[in-house]
Formats: C-alpha cells, sequence, structure tokens
C-alpha cells in the first residue's frame, strides 16, 4: 500500500472514529442521508422539518406517506416499518454497511 493512502485511511479513520462525523467521510464521496421504504421502493432524502436537506438521518422531514403515526405538533412518533435507513448516492440507495464498504473501496483507489 502506498504512503498517500495510507495517509488518507488513517485520517479517515480519526475522523470516523474519534469523535468525528461519520457522515462527513460519505458525504465527501457523495452519499446523502436517505430512507429507503421497501414497499415502495422509494428514496426519501434525509430532511428537516423546514424541508432543507440535513447532513444525517433526521425522521421530521419525513413525507406523510413515510410515516405511521406523527405527533399533532408534527413530530415523527413512528415511521413505517418498511424504512431502511441509509445512504442516496447518484439516485442508488445503499444500506449504511454498502456505503461504508463502498467508501472503503473508493478510497484505496484515489
Amino acid at each position: 500500500m502506498d504512503q498517500h493512502l495510507i495517509e488518507m485511511l488513517q485520517g479517515h479513520w480519526i475522523v470516523v472514529h474519534r469523535g468525528g462525523d461519520p457522515n462527513a467521510l460519505l458525504a465527501s464521496l457523495g452519499f446523502r442521508p436517505a430512507f429507503l421504504d421497501c414497499s415502495t421502493m422509494t428514496i426519501h432524502l434525509s430532511r428537516f422539518k423546514s424541508g432543507a436537506p440535513a447532513p444525517h438521518h433526521v425522521l421530521e422531514g419525513l413525507p406523510d406517506e413515510a410515516v405511521s403515526i406523527r405527533s399533532p405538533c408534527g413530530r415523527v412518533m413512528a415511521p413505517k416499518a418498511t424504512l431502511i435507513r441509509g445512504y442516496e448516492r447518484n439516485g442508488y440507495f445503499f444500506t449504511t454497511a454498502s456505503a461504508n464498504r463502498a467508501a472503503r473501496e473508493w478510497l484505496r483507489f484515489r
């Protein structure tokens, strides 16, 4: 393994495993936090209640069709049981494990 790759991976290891934001590494590779509804195969990007994109997984921005129970103030009490948390990249859904695996593979070739 070349020295540049080792330094890059060590830097990402520090970000992800020493209190940094693990989403930062995935975001730098184009992954966006999202939810997949397995019953409709619809990808819902993670959003704040205002509709702005969220940098992490947030339930409040889910559309009504992805929510089983919402409180009177709009807070999601229970998302649909068919939702899976993961990431979207270029229109494709990745589970958290597959996004992490892809990131490790892609970083090897940078």
